[in-house]
């Protein structure tokens, strides 16, 4: 699989990220069976956190743990790139922030520790705290990263005013490692009152046009909406077919089969619209609905490397598939229903 250099960087990765957000000690190998297969058809880049597996006061980073197990296994390969994330809020109080600077200490060294490895390539601040200003985490990171600790940072669930002043204070700079943010996107536009946590943040439209103008890197979480179209769309090769070619590109959709929480996340009008191009474009390209919505973020002005969990072997092969596809611009105008995020 072809790799591509993440600007600002000196890291070269393939396009799909691998999540590891689910990664649990109960089902290690199942986890470490996906990390195989994973770099087997050509992915090198690995997202996780400090906080995951931490479902609990006292529970450990199970997914690091799990993750640095398999990589002494693998003998730390080079080539595979981690990105982790600290600062996560406690559990009990998501607006008590932990970017200060002894919790995100405490947490990449529990990362690095964890992980095997003295220098993480990418480390993302895992919220923002918009009490303090950008130049006092930014600074942090920095001191991270002149330390040997990291490579280069990101910036997680931050909105576009703090993004903004994050890269003006990164142009000031003589050297700087701000090199990408990571916030919820997909092809299925998510309804932000579908949540609760306000301290997540999207890929709006201020935000895609920051990407765009500054060629900044996206890892992009939550990037097939929890199957959203897979869920929703039949299989086009058993859908029934007319002699009417625009009545074979009307589908009707099983929103009533899918659970409520994902309708409340996803279910709007122009994502009714987006299904109904991913269906047709499923037939015409031979491909799974999951491919195409990956292939849609991989077409966009800015580098996107959209960070994808699995329950199975089969959902990890169809994604990897997806950067091999390739969408013209009518396809990416049918895809995007009007909007251009």
């Amino acid at each position: 699989m072809r790799r591509y250099l993440i600007p600002r960087t000196d890291l070269w990765a393939a396009p799909v990220c691998l999540g590891t957000g689910g990664f649990t000690i109960e089902q290690e190998q199942q986890a470490r069976d996906q990390l195989d297969r994973f770099i087997d058809l050509g992915g090198n880049l690995i997202d996780t956190a400090n906080v995951y597996g931490r479902k609990k006061p006292g529970h450990e980073n199970q997914s690091e743990q799990i993750l640095g197990r398999w990589l002494q296994d693998r003998g730390q390969p080079s080539d595979l790139l981690i990105s982790s994330k600290g600062g996560h809020p406690s559990p009990e109080d998501m607006h008590r922030s932990r970017l200060d600077p002894a919790s995100l200490a405490a947490d990449l060294d529990s990362s690095r520790i964890s992980l095997g490895r003295d220098c993480i390539d990418l480390y993302f601040l895992h919220r923002d705290d918009p009490d303090q200003p950008v130049e006092a985490l930014l600074s942090q990171l920095e001191l991270f990263r002149q330390s040997g600790k990291i490579r280069c940072y990101g910036l997680s669930n931050w909105t576009a005013d703090r993004l903004e002043q994050a890269l003006a204070w990164s142009r000031q700079q003589t050297s700087s490692g701000l090199a990408a943010l990571q916030n919820r996107w997909s092809l299925a536009r998510f309804n932000p009152e579908g949540t609760t946590d306000d301290t997540l943040a999207e890929v709006d439209g201020q935000i895609w046009a920051i990407l765009a103008e500054e060629n900044l890197a996206l890892l992009a979480y939550s990037a097939l909406a929890k199957g959203f179209f897979s869920k929703i769309l039949p299989d086009p090769a058993s859908a029934p077919q007319t002699d009417a070619p625009e009545e074979n590109s009307r589908i009707s959709m099983t929103l009533d089969a899918i659970p409520e929480k994902l309708r409340r996340y996803y279910e709007n009008e122009l994502n009714n619209k987006r299904a109904q191009a991913v269906f047709q474009l499923t037939a015409s390209k031979k491909a799974r609905p999951a491919q195409i919505a990956l292939a849609w973020m991989l077409h966009q002005p800015f580098p996107v490397f959209p960070i994808v969990a699995f329950s199975s072997l089969k959902q990890l092969d169809e994604a990897m598939g997806a950067p091999a596809l390739h969408l013209i611009p009518d396809d990416m105008d049918r895809l995007a229903a009007g909007s251009v995020y």
